[in-house]
């Protein structure tokens, strides 16, 4: 019996990127109004290896995926979002290293703001080792909040994040609608809540609360010792997330799912804003280039189909052709459902975190 399956998203520039288990799309809101789409056929390493569904190993797996994946994303976005503003495109090779140098900057300051901040403003406060290791990881882990809290709400107020904003809410109310069985238009879109329980933005906060109580079995070492620790227990914090992710979708109905949900919903409504009919019709033209059983509703004008080379747009055009049903049903068994993380609505979606 193949089971159902969940898709996930991400909110890029001017657009929504969608992901089945076996590929993933990017649509964009273009200047002259017309949308652009890039399609990519990419099993999810859990439909094709054993080893990438193993506990503890699998929370990894779907993180660097997500990540490498998201950012590819964003890049593609980019790109369109510079054919836009850049007609020269021997500016283009030059922009794309600002987008490269750009993403490494901002790892670099994600690790010294929610990473190595948190831990040595401890220090700052004068909390000291008097208080005791317990005591100072959790302040260091109020501290971690109260930043992403402060981060989110700024960037919030600048004009192109917030339209970022608004394609994560219209990103989540496209799901909300495909997951209760309503043919997915904007109409009935534009009905669905903006937040989701799978959201990036609630694995988060799962991330801060276990990454206070591993820190917790790590004592409080001096400062250089406590930073590189700090880094070091990521790939493990990440895991254990993961799966503390992965017990509450198997057990959504349970008091433990609903109280997870209360306070990653509430964090979830930072990053998600009100929606306009464009910007949920872009949501619908990614999750119906993914999802075999979303047609694309009549009123909407099919996507211009984007691509870096002739021959990559060639490959998307054989690959959006109307599928055989033979090809349909490959896609609804095993292999896709055996995707167990994300068929069962426990890997998170990529999202703003």
């Amino acid at each position: 019996m193949s089971k159902k399956v969940f898709y996930g998203g991400q909110a890029v520039i001017e657009g929504v990127m969608m992901r089945a288990p076996d590929r993933w799309a990017v649509a964009v809101r273009r200047i002259d109004n017309s949308v652009s789409l890039y399609l990519r056929n990419q099993p999810a390493l859990a439909t094709i290896s054993k080893w990438a569904r193993w506990p503890i190993v699998r929370g990894n797996v779907a993180l660097y995926e997500s990540i490498a994946l998201g950012w590819n994303a964003l890049q593609i976005s980019a790109s369109m979002a510079m054919e836009d503003a850049l007609p020269d495109k021997s500016t283009h090779e030059t922009s794309r290293w600002m987008i490269v140098l750009t993403g490494l900057g901002a790892f670099v300051l994600a690790m010294g703001l929610f990473v190595l901040l948190p831990t040595y403003s401890v220090d700052w406060l004068g909390v000291g080792r008097k208080a005791g290791p317990v005591v100072n990881n959790v302040v260091e882990g109020g501290v971690r909040l109260a930043v992403i809290l402060a981060y989110i709400i700024a960037i919030g107020f600048m004009r192109d994040i917030r339209r970022v904003f608004q394609y994560h809410g219209a990103e989540h109310a496209t799901i909300n609608c495909y997951e209760h069985g309503e043919p997915v238009t904007p109409d009935n879109v534009l009905r669905h809540s903006v937040l989701h329980p799978r959201c990036g933005t609630s694995f988060l906060l799962t991330v801060i609360v276990v990454k206070l109580v591993v820190n917790c079995f790590l004592g409080w070492p001096n400062p250089w010792l406590r930073g590189v620790l700090r880094i070091a227990v990521l790939p493990l914090v990440a895991a254990l997330a993961y799966e503390v992710i992965y017990f509450a979708g198997r057990h959504r109905d349970s008091l433990f799912a609903r109280a997870m949900a209360v306070p990653g919903m509430a964090l979830e409504s930072l990053t998600t804003r009100a929606f306009s009919r464009d910007q949920a019709e872009v949501a619908i033209h990614a999750l119906s280039a993914v999802a075999p059983d979303v047609p694309l509703p009549a009123d909407m004008k099919p996507p211009n189909l984007w691509q870096p080379t002739v021959e990559a747009q060639s490959e998307a055009a054989e690959t959006l052709a109307p599928q055989s049903e033979q090809a349909e049903a490959e896609r609804q068994s095993a292999p896709v459902g055996s995707s167990a993380d994300q068929a069962e609505g426990t890997q998170p979606e990529p999202g703003i975190a």
